[in-house]
């Protein structure tokens, strides 16, 4: 019987570029989770936990990722805000300047109609009011949303019929207890349930490349 011969040099050529690209092929994948899967998950789990006023706050894009490489299999998801970190696990926020301004919610909501579950107008923001308001008798007076705000040692005050008002305190630093957040355990979940089958999708696109 005459022998049979095949030439398996195609395959044999695609397999070693497989394997050279192993590594590849688990970067792509850790990365290709993060911007379609852990983003998202993420993202709910924030809508679940505290209560969003800023949309861009909880969006998927509010998450940054660091991205992996072949040469360097780590990832790395974070909030945009580093003070998520102090919402997550509880600590105290110091400020970066003299002082802190925390909003009084529940007199913007009273005196300027700023309800206490959506984000604070940037006429009121406290960028603007220090920019703004007056801090001295005699000054321009500035108007938004009802109140004319000015500032004084302790914060920015109104005057109303009751008194004076706070809508901010000026404090040197703010505690923050720990929430609910599980980002950890979120993206820890989201991998274990799509990694063993994103690396199987790009090694097999190796494959047939």
């Amino acid at each position: 019987m005459d022998a049979i011969e095949f030439d398996v040099t195609k395959q044999l050529d695609t397999f070693n570029k497989a394997s050279s690209s192993t590594s590849f092929i688990i970067s792509k994948s850790l990365n290709d989770i993060a911007f379609v899967n852990a983003r998202k998950d993420l993202s709910k789990n924030m809508h679940k936990n505290m209560e969003i006023r800023n949309k861009m706050f909880g969006s998927e894009r509010a998450i940054r990722i660091n991205k992996s490489s072949k040469n360097d299999l780590t990832i790395e998801l974070y909030h945009f805000k580093e003070q998520m970190g102090l919402q997550q696990f509880g600590g105290i926020e110091l400020p970066k300047g003299k002082t802190l301004a925390v909003p009084i919610r529940k007199n913007l909501a009273t005196y300027a109609g700023v309800p206490t579950n959506k984000k604070i107008p940037k006429s009121l923001s406290i960028p603007v009011i220090m920019n703004k308001a007056p801090r001295k008798k005699g000054q321009v007076e500035y108007k938004a949303k009802g109140v004319k705000p000015f500032v004084l040692s302790r914060g920015v005050f109104i005057r109303t019929d009751s008194g004076l008002k706070l809508l901010y305190s000026f404090v040197d630093k703010a505690t923050h207890d720990k929430k609910l957040f599980k980002f950890q355990q979120t993206i820890e979940r989201t991998y274990n349930i799509k990694l063993e089958r994103n690396i199987e999708k790009n090694y097999l696109k190796i494959l047939k490349g």
